[in-house]
């Protein structure tokens, strides 16, 4: 042949020809010779030149051991000519295994030497295809067995590397920050190549260059990517590190995908370059589609094995049925509320569960619309293994297979609970309607015929009652029906008969009655509710019992016993057609009518009694006035019109005090409440006033009407006086008054007097009485007449009423002298201004003529009760004796029966009269005592005193702050404190002083004075004090009254910055439960504590107990009243904070308080 032609044959073939000679020896050749042809350049083997794989038999060295042996048997076997193929793998340069194909022949052989030629092919794709398909076939298989995905992907992993070996096979999913996972891998992949694989970032996001890879382009275009080099390959840059690390030359990423999405990603790796070509593109997307595949099934078996679960543990009826109406399958359910175990209902017929009650057609036409393939929806009624009825909300839905129904689902909800509540609701809202009804025809009716009559007619319409009837007791104690109603139903003449039937047997005796079992007869005897849910249980005579059997309408029957006043007048009978009729719900409905029918008659009864009671009440001369506990008139009859001139309309809802003439004095309205509200009768006359204003006297008995032990209404029954009491009050003017004055005469006034006193000595009040004595009175009567006398007699004792107050007690004495009665005075110096008020009006000239004035002048005698005696008689004569005292007198015009209550009284008004004139010439100025650190002794503050500098000497104010506080101008006086205080704090701090916090004495009355607290704040602004330098000392007794209004007051003065300290503490009202909610910063010990407390225990022990108190609510301790060292020393050693007192220093006036503090 053409050595040309020759050549051309071995470079068309795929391989690569080769003769060799090999050394046989111990049947394990060695190559002697390996020759290959030209072609070997474009097609080396494994990476080895030939040069390379001739050399120390590199050849066979690098045959995988497991095809070594078959390859030498091959061609040991062979004769010469006879030709073979063997498959083997071979060790490449870089350490992985090819597949080679090689296609041989014996050219020559002896002992010694075998000579082959042939042709030898790379393989490895091929067997890599074949490899692949053997793995799909795997993978399909582990499709079948596997419903779990973990189990799927990890088993995948597995096939991957150990079948097809890919040095490694990774599959995960996409996190939230768009990067790869690893979730499995090869359990055979090596360690290092894992841990390095973690490393890495695998990105889907476009933005980066991680993304550019196998995994991004699989995961983005949902489509197996490939990379036949991967370190030629531009796009995986990124990681080529890593793929030079561990020898990685081809990647592919299959997608795959999950619910329509691509879920996972799997990664596949191999050493061997071009490893992954299009031709293999086929076979990967294979590999895609039965793994989404396997996904899609694992998720469906799963979702129908947890739905076959929920099915078959659901609450819910569920059953299958095929075309027949045969059951094939059920869920719990159905055992459940059927009552059938599963092996009595699976083989049975669909009819199994529907009652004999149910039409036929009903059920035929049902089966029809589903054999149809129509779905279903209806509620049925079916019935339980033991035959009890049970309510399903139901939907039918067909199952086709080749256009035919050959299945069909039931689903039903359990509705038997619903459907008899609502039964149940429709009864009570009949049972309530019934109840409305009767109550309203008990509001309106006032009969006993009609409230008979419609309530027969209620029971059986609202009810459902068959036929109601009232049964009476008449007066020989026998039965009789009073009135009935029964159902229009087409029954008149089965109702009728039993009606004469009962009339008939009602005229027996109520004991015969009650031997034969009649309800009615019982229910009255036992004055109970009697029931029978079937009325021939009751019956005790088989003849009454087949009687009744004929009455369509009596299954259930009932008797409730009807009350009057206690006493059971009878009973209503009220029969059903159903059995079991009466419910609990039922009787209590029975029980509630019988209650109101028997109300219903007590009210009727007592309407007429009303009615009749008001006939008469409006048919006598007295008035009768009802009124409510608070007073207000609910009822008044026509006397009560025609007596004070009102109408009922003006009079009903208002108060009774519109008929009050409040001329009858504060004492008896007292006595006539505090009787009544006690419950007692109070009988007394009145004097009222029309609505004309005229004096209306009446005789009245007010009675207190309770009910349940409570005052709920005031009855007043009245007899008008006025006429009597006209003539009588012109014959007592006569005997009580003085005809000239028309004021009280001396026994009248003594009398009245008394009756004040008595009750003052209860009430512990004051009162004085006090003679007034016209001077020289005789000589007027000498010179003008006893006419012009009298008359100015009648002008004094006018300007005496119109000077003291209303209820105060005039009298005139014997021949010129006056006398009064001051009652309920606060003080004795009282007295002392209403005398010189009278006085004022007294000796103002007095006209005996048109042309003629003179002046009258008077004196006085006082006497004070209870001082100077217990009865006016006593008061009357040392009044007397105190005007005695100073006649005669020319500079005194008021004489007292006790001499230092004269002196005590003026110096009094004294003092407030030059208390007045201190404030208006401002003759109040301040003390600063200090108030000492006891550690260092430094001034930490001080006390603003206010002292009262008159006619050149300071007076303390103990003297004049008790009068200050009784005149009401305590405030007036404690404004100028807080306004000298401030001024004088801005003068120090502009003046560079050593400026410390000044505190003030406040009163109660400005404490708790609104406006004088925005006074202060005004004040303090105005001279720009800074917070805490000013502040205030309050009392004990200060909180004693509305406790939460002071706490409110205390806020709002620490909130603008006032320092605020408790003084005098320990003396007046101390209580731990207000103390810890009061805002305060200091609490002063009161003096009075230590001044035994170097000698008394208890007294150490009460000073220790408040500074161990203060220091637990944070506040400080100043003690005040410090005299002693021993004092000091003690106060220091118990952990006091602050003093205050002589032995430091004593109040100092504001100059040598400056010098203080500067030094």
């Amino acid at each position: 042949m053409d050595n040309n032609i020759f050549l051309s044959i071995i470079n068309s073939l795929s391989g690569v020809a080769f003769t060799s000679r090999f050394i046989v020896k111990n049947r394990s050749p060695i190559i002697y010779s390996l020759n290959f042809f030209d072609n070997f350049k474009d097609k080396a083997i494994g990476g080895f030149s030939s040069e390379r794989l001739v050399e120390n038999n590199l050849f066979v060295e690098n045959v995988h051991p497991d095809d070594r042996m078959k390859f030498f048997e091959n061609f040991l076997s062979l004769g010469i000519g006879e030709n073979s193929q063997c498959k083997l793998r071979f060790k490449t340069n870089d350490g992985n295994y090819i597949w080679l194909k090689i296609n041989m022949i014996i050219l020559s052989r002896d002992e010694r030497f075998v000579e082959i030629g042939g042709v030898i092919e790379i393989i490895s794709k091929e067997k890599n295809l074949e490899a692949i398909f053997y793995t799909i076939k795997e993978i399909n298989r582990l499709i079948i067995k596997t419903d779990r995905e973990n189990k799927l992907f990890q088993s995948l992993c597995d096939l991957l590397v150990d079948k097809l070996n890919y040095v490694g096979a990774f599959l995960g999913d996409i996190d939230s920050n768009k990067l790869f996972r690893l979730k499995f891998f090869a359990k055979n992949t090596p360690e290092i190549l894992v841990e390095d694989f973690k490393k890495v970032t695998i990105s889907v996001d476009e933005r980066i260059p991680e993304d550019r890879g196998t995994v991004g382009n699989a995961y983005r275009t949902g489509k197996v990517f490939l990379v036949s080099d991967t370190l030629e390959s531009e796009s995986m840059k990124p990681w080529v590190t890593y793929y030079k690390k561990h020898g990685i030359r081809s990647a592919c990423s299959i997608p795959l995908y999950k619910s329509g999405k691509v879920e996972f990603v799997l990664v596949i790796y191999s050493r061997t370059p071009d490893l992954f070509s299009e031709e293999y593109m086929e076979i990967l997307d294979e590999i895609k589609s039965d793994i989404s595949f396997a996904l899609e099934k694992i998720d469906k078996e799963k979702n129908i094995k947890l739905l076959s679960e929920a099915i078959k543990e659901s609450p819910e009826w569920f059953l299958i049925a095929d075309e027949t109406g045969t059951i094939l399958h059920v869920n719990k359910a159905v055992e459940r509320i059927s009552g059938y175990s599963v092996d009595e209902v699976v083989g049975n017929k669909l009819s199994m569960f529907i009652p004999d009650f149910y039409p036929e057609d009903f059920c035929k036409e049902l089966f029809d619309r589903i054999s149809r393939g129509e779905r279903c929806e209806c509620e049925l009624i079916r019935q339980t293994k033991n035959k009890n009825i049970f309510y399903l909300d139901t939907i039918f839905i067909p199952v086709f297979f080749d256009n035919k129904v050959y299945r069909f689902v039931e689903l039903s909800r359990d509705i038997t609970k619903e459907k008899l509540q609502q039964e149940r609701i429709s009864e009570l809202t009949r049972l309530y309607i019934t109840l409305s009804d009767i109550n309203q025809l008990i509001i309106r009716t006032d009969s006993i015929r009609d409230l008979y009559q419609t309530v027969n007619e209620i029971l059986v319409k609202d009810a459902g009652f068959s036929i109601v009837f009232f049964v009476i007791i008449d007066e020989e104690n026998k039965l009789k029906i009073h009135s009935f109603y029964y159902q229009e139903d087409g029954l008149d003449n089965q109702y009728d008969d039993f009606l004469k039937f009962i009339e008939e047997s009602y005229k027996e005796e109520l004991s015969i009655l009650i031997e034969k079992g009649f309800i009615s007869a019982i229910s009255i005897q036992n004055k109970e509710i009697i029931y029978y849910n079937d009325l021939t249980i009751s019956l005790k005579t088989e003849e009454i019992k087949e009687k009744f059997k004929c009455y369509g309408f009596l299954s259930s029957s009932a008797s409730i016993p009807i009350f009057k006043n206690n006493k059971v007048i009878g009973s209503i009978f009220c029969c059903s057609a159903k059995k079991d009729f009466f419910t609990p719900d039922i009787l209590r409905l029975l029980n509630e009518i019988g209650t109101d029918i028997s109300f219903a008659l007590g009210k009727i009864e007592m309407e007429r009694f009303n009615a009749m009671t008001s006939t008469a009440l409006n048919s006598g001369s007295d008035f009768v006035m009802i009124t409510d506990k608070n007073f207000k008139i609910v009822y008044v009859n026509d006397n009560t019109q025609k007596i004070f001139g009102y109408t009922k309309d003006e009079l009903i809802g208002k108060h009774h005090s519109i008929i009050s003439s409040r001329s009858q004095g504060l004492g008896f309205a007292r006595r006539f409440y505090r009787t009544i509200r006690n419950g007692q009768r109070f009988a007394d006359l009145f004097i009222y006033k029309s609505k004309s204003g005229e004096r209306v006297y009446s005789y009245t008995t007010i009675t207190p009407f309770l009910i349940r032990g409570e005052i709920r209404f005031y009855i007043a029954v009245g007899k008008d006086i006025t006429q009597a009491k006209s003539l009588e009050d012109s014959l007592k003017r006569l005997k009580d008054y003085d005809p000239l004055t028309s004021l009280l005469n001396r026994n009248k006034f003594i009398e009245s007097a008394n009756e004040f006193i008595s009750i003052a000595k209860y009430e512990k009040k004051l009162a004085s009485v006090c003679i007034i004595n016209p001077i020289g009175f005789s000589s007027i009567n000498q010179a003008y007449g006893f006419y012009a006398g009298d008359l100015i007699l009648c002008e004094i004792a006018d300007r005496i009423k119109k000077t003291l107050r209303e209820y105060d007690l005039i009298g005139k004495l014997e021949s010129d002298m006056f006398v009064v009665l001051l009652k309920d005075i606060a003080t004795l110096e009282d007295v002392l201004n209403i005398i010189s008020k009278l006085n004022l009006a007294l000796e103002k000239p007095y006209e005996i003529s048109k042309r003629n004035e003179i002046l009258v002048f008077f004196n006085y005698g006082v006497s004070f009760f209870p001082n100077d005696g217990e009865n006016a008689q006593t008061l009357l004569e040392r009044a007397n004796i105190g005007l005695a005292s100073i006649k005669g007198s020319k500079d005194r015009k008021i004489g007292f029966y006790k001499k230092d209550f004269e002196q005590r009284a003026r110096m009094k008004l004294d003092l407030k009269s030059r208390l007045e004139r201190a404030i208006i010439n401002k003759e109040f100025i301040l003390y600063y005592q200090p108030i000492f650190s006891i550690k260092d002794k430094s001034i930490v503050g001080a006390e603003a005193l206010l002292r009262w500098k008159n006619n050149g000497q300071v007076i303390l104010p103990m003297e004049f702050i008790p009068i200050l506080e009784e005149m009401g101008r305590i405030s007036d006086v404690e404004r100028f404190v807080v306004d000298n205080v401030c001024n004088k704090l801005m003068d120090w701090e502009k003046r560079e002083k050593n400026i410390v916090p000044i505190s003030i004495n406040l009163s109660e009355r400005s404490f708790k004075d609104e406006n004088f607290r925005k006074y202060v704040i005004y004040t303090i602004k105005k001279y720009e004090v800074r917070r805490r330098m000013f502040g205030i000392e309050l009392v004990e007794r200060t909180f004693v009254e509305d406790f939460e209004r002071c706490l409110i007051m205390l806020k709002k003065f620490d909130r603008e910055g006032i320092s605020i300290s408790l003084d005098d503490f320990g003396t007046g009202f101390s209580s731990f439960n207000y103390l810890y909610r009061l805002k305060l910063d200091s609490l002063k010990i009161d003096k009075s504590f230590l001044n035994n407390i170097e000698k008394d225990i208890r007294a150490k022990s009460i000073v220790e107990s408040i500074i161990f108190l203060n220091k637990r609510l944070n506040l400080k301790t100043i003690a005040e009243g410090v005299e002693t060292l021993d004092q000091l020393k003690i106060l220091e050693e118990l952990g006091c904070e602050y003093v205050q007192g002589f032995l430091l220093a004593k109040p100092m006036p504001e100059e040598k308080f400056e010098e203080l503090i500067k030094s």
